[in-house]
């Protein structure tokens, strides 16, 4: 696996931290997710399998905030602390990142990941917290730069 994902890791994440990883190929076979500790992924033994599985197909993702402690699962209620809002964009990428970059209505993002063709990825670090009842602020930026028509982030 590349220093830039191990960088980025380090940058995202405290030591400590419990942290989910979703593997996804696209001949069908089902997602695998795994939630660890940032230590555990950041061994060359955990990076070498999961740059092996990058390199036989598998798309990795990683989830944008630390989960609790003892977490098994990806929910809302997992989520330890929000320190990254998300944006998927998939319709008009260059001009809505270029738009986004321009805006004050929104952080200044953090990370811009470049999926496919003219689609992208954004963390933006969040100023308030979904989590502390605030949605309508992450709600307001899905649905002024929409990735897919009627989707909503945060509810």
């Amino acid at each position: 696996m590349s220093q830039t994902a191990k960088d980025f890791l380090t940058r995202c994440f405290a030591p400590g931290e419990t942290i989910a990883l979703l593997l996804r190929r696209d001949d069908g076979d089902r997602p695998a997710q795994r939630i660890v500790r940032v230590e555990q992924v950041l061994t060359p033994r955990y990076l070498g399998w999961l740059a092996h599985e990058n390199v036989t197909g598998a798309n990795i993702y990683v989830a944008a905030n630390p989960l609790r402690s003892g977490s098994r699962r990806r929910t809302k209620e997992s989520i330890d602390s929000v320190r990254h809002l998300y944006i998927d964009i998939d319709l008009d990428g260059a001009e809505r990142v270029a738009a986004l970059r321009a805006s004050d209505a929104v952080p200044a993002p953090t990370a811009i990941l470049t999926t496919s063709a003219d689609k992208y990825q954004v963390l933006c670090l969040a100023l308030v917290s979904p989590l502390d009842g605030a949605c309508e602020p992450a709600g307001s930026i899905s649905c002024a730069r929409p990735s897919r028509p009627g989707r909503r982030s945060c509810k």
